[in-house]
């Protein structure tokens, strides 16, 4: 039988080279990147801008995918998140293709956590601000003119435009691996291993989730005919402190160059707990979802 085809954008990214890893063996996979050229084996990769509109729409339509997972993104080039999404939307609009769109808790301001799906998100800093326009665009693309990326009635536009259409939005929280280790993990481990200090706040509130897991659940999101928003992200709320404690006894490292600090006294705009209510996708899905200190790595 045929496989269906699969693109992935942010191929070359932490979350969408595991993502290829294990979709490769069910889906036909194309994936792209921008500036990192990666090679990953039972997929083909292509380089793609994004930000490029008409490039964008030509490979939708010589892939002609089935379904679209788009994981690309930059913090240094919000352009990449806000129009870069609007012309992935729009190209999988176009092609018919069922579209998972990768936002975060960021866009939360932080201030309470177990966020649920049906509240207003409100980001306080740049890139939770972006994630929210691009979600906003990908919800909304068939109200809104190019250009404009505030509608004044998020939800309901949310709620109608996604439920008629074939969009998934999925935030996550702080994703971590150890084969092959994410940045944040990668950082705490060459200052352990360098004996270096590292502040970590014990006031900054997050859902790690293990990447094998999310990119499970993303896969399976695909087989559903469910649309909307879900939070996908562990189940334990977990301070970044406790966080860098439970890494450094994974990768069997001494952990007392970690040092306990506060985010209140950082002078940094960062939300302080963003912890997600994943009540829908435990009802939704079979993938396991589990804390850190569960995942036997």
């Amino acid at each position: 039988m045929e496989k269906k085809r699969l693109l992935i954008t942010g191929g070359s990214g932490y979350l969408g080279n595991k993502l290829i890893d294990m979709a490769v063996n069910d889906w036909d996979v194309l994936y792209t990147y921008f500036n990192n050229p990666v090679k990953r084996l039972g997929a083909k990769g292509v380089s793609l801008n994004i930000l490029d509109k008409e490039l964008t729409l030509r490979l939708f339509q010589d892939f002609q995918p089935y379904a679209v997972v788009h994981t690309a993104y930059s913090e240094e080039d919000l352009e990449v998140i806000i129009r870069g999404s609007r012309h992935i939307a729009s190209a999988s609009q176009i092609a018919g293709a069922r579209l998972i769109h990768i936002s975060t808790d960021a866009v939360f301001d932080g201030e309470r956590g177990w966020y649920r799906e049906d509240e207003i998100p409100t980001p306080i800093h740049p890139y939770g601000r972006a994630k929210l326009v691009s979600e906003q665009t990908v919800a909304g693309l068939r109200f809104l003119p190019d250009g404009d990326e505030h509608p004044s009635k998020m939800l309901d536009l949310w709620n109608s435009s996604l439920t008629s259409g074939n969009t998934v939005i999925v935030r996550t929280s702080l994703i971590w691996g150890l084969s092959p280790i994410d940045g944040k993990t990668r950082r705490i481990r060459d200052c352990l291993v360098n004996k270096k200090r590292i502040v970590l706040f014990t006031d900054e509130y997050r859902c790690p989730i293990y990447v094998e897991e999310l990119s499970a659940a993303i896969l399976e999101l695909l087989g559903l005919t469910f649309c909307g928003i879900v939070h996908i992200a562990g189940p334990e709320r977990m301070n970044r402190y406790d966080f860098g404690i439970i890494m450094a006894k994974k990768l069997g490292l001494n952990s007392s160059f970690i040092t306990p600090g506060l985010n209140r006294e950082s002078g940094l705009v960062r939300p302080r707990d963003c912890s997600l209510d994943t009540s829908l996708a435990r009802r939704l899905l079979n993938t396991k979802l589990s804390s850190p200190s569960e995942v036997p790595v």
